[in-house]
């Protein structure tokens, strides 16, 4: 494995957990609280991610709109978006992406399988 995983998530506790669940499962993880700290992460490693995790509300910025940001950098990027809140924006995510959306709080058993098969369609484009 060793594929680059960036995790955006705004709620520390939820982040260290999504982050060991991949950590265990073999990939290399890096986090950021905000849509701001991605968007310099991802600069800082440019762009080299496989998967982009990222929460639909962020306090500075929605993910929806990060993610967009994100793609215009790195078109091929692969992404996760999820959500504990179940409305319109969240919901508005996956129709307009394709991109799954997992209602948080989720454990290891609902992540990884969608992690594995999202970056295995990524390595068969």
């Amino acid at each position: 494995m060793g594929e680059r995983i960036l995790v955006v998530e705004d709620n520390e506790g939820v982040r260290a957990a999504v982050s060991e669940m991949l950590l265990s499962g073999g990939y290399v993880v890096f986090e950021a609280a905000s849509a701001g700290e991605a968007l310099d992460l991802f600069e800082k490693e440019e762009g080299e991610f496989d998967l982009v995790i990222s929460d639909v509300v962020l306090p500075d910025e929605d993910g929806v709109t990060l993610v967009d940001r994100l793609l215009t950098r790195k078109p091929g990027v692969s992404v996760l978006m999820s959500s504990g809140y179940m409305d319109e924006r969240a919901m508005a995510a996956h129709p307009r992406s394709g991109i799954p959306l997992p209602a948080k709080p989720f454990g290891y058993d609902e992540l990884m399988p969608v992690v594995r098969e999202i970056l295995c369609q990524r390595q068969n484009r």
